[in-house]
């Protein structure tokens, strides 16, 4: 359903996303619910593995996602902010969610300041394919005060919100990157992303080999069209996660391209 910006100004923020989910139900999501909410299936490095590469894999435009950050605060609330949700992208490889940030009432991050408010990332899980309008989709809650610590009854939205990058009109030969500024009535949000030219897959994955004890650890990467850096993993000084085997445990996989 299409709607004009005075349709828009009458209607509150949950109202247009219910709309907006309710019609990705019915036209994706086959009228079931949950498939809302699933995430992709479509696995990273999918063409690696294989002795020979399909025919349809060759570079496409791809989406880099740089930053995630709650810029300010409105509606009275104050940091610092215990903060649980979704934030995810959907391209039109296959319509589902490709989660950015994903963390349940149990796991909040909790975000100190304007200075401490970049949110952990954790996606995409593969590549981010620019053919369609990709959209942007912030279903964000902040923890209640805590005098009812099994119940959400107190828990407060932070940004319900959904957007599209219009990658169709860009005409240019060059990669480019992008702030997007998001308004909602309790917060402002930026959304660090870029326009990757035609690219190919890469996913980095770190392991340590040697060495035992507490580390602390810092990846980053970076395309050289663009030569911003990749966040894959910032301990901020503090001991790295580590799953068996040495990989640290949220190394992230940057995917900076896809083929097929």
């Amino acid at each position: 359903m299409e709607m004009d910006d005075e349709d828009e100004e009458e209607m509150k923020p949950h109202e247009i996303f219910e709309i907006y989910r309710s019609e990705w139900i019915q036209i994706y999501g086959k009228n079931d619910d949950a498939a809302f909410y699933k995430p992709t299936e479509l696995p990273p490095m999918r063409c690696t593995d294989g002795q020979v590469l399909p025919v349809s894999a060759q570079p496409m435009d791809t989406m880099e996602i740089f930053f995630v950050k709650v810029a300010s605060l409105a509606g009275g609330l104050k940091w610092p902010l215990d903060v649980y949700g979704d934030v995810a992208v959907r391209d039109s490889k296959d319509r589902m969610r490709n989660y950015l940030f994903r963390r349940d009432r149990d796991n909040c991050q909790t975000l100190t300041s304007p200075q401490d408010s970049l949110l952990e990332l954790t996606g995409p899980s593969r590549a981010i394919i620019l053919l369609d309008e990709p959209i942007f989709e912030i279903d964000l809650k902040v923890k209640g005060d805590g005098r009812s610590p099994l119940s959400s009854g107190d828990d407060k939205v932070l940004c319900l919100h959904y957007f599209g990058y219009n990658n169709i009109a860009y005409r240019g030969a060059i990669s480019y990157a992008r702030t997007k500024d998001v308004s909602s009535e309790n917060c402002a949000m930026s959304f660090r992303f870029a326009h990757v030219k035609p690219a190919v897959e890469a996913t980095i994955i770190a392991l340590v080999t040697s060495g035992s004890g507490r580390f602390a650890a810092s990846f980053t990467a970076r395309t050289a069209s663009i030569g911003e850096d990749v966040v894959l993993l910032d301990s901020r000084g503090q001991e790295a996660p580590r799953r068996r085997g040495g990989a640290p445990a949220r190394a992230g996989a940057w995917h900076g391209g896809c083929p097929a």
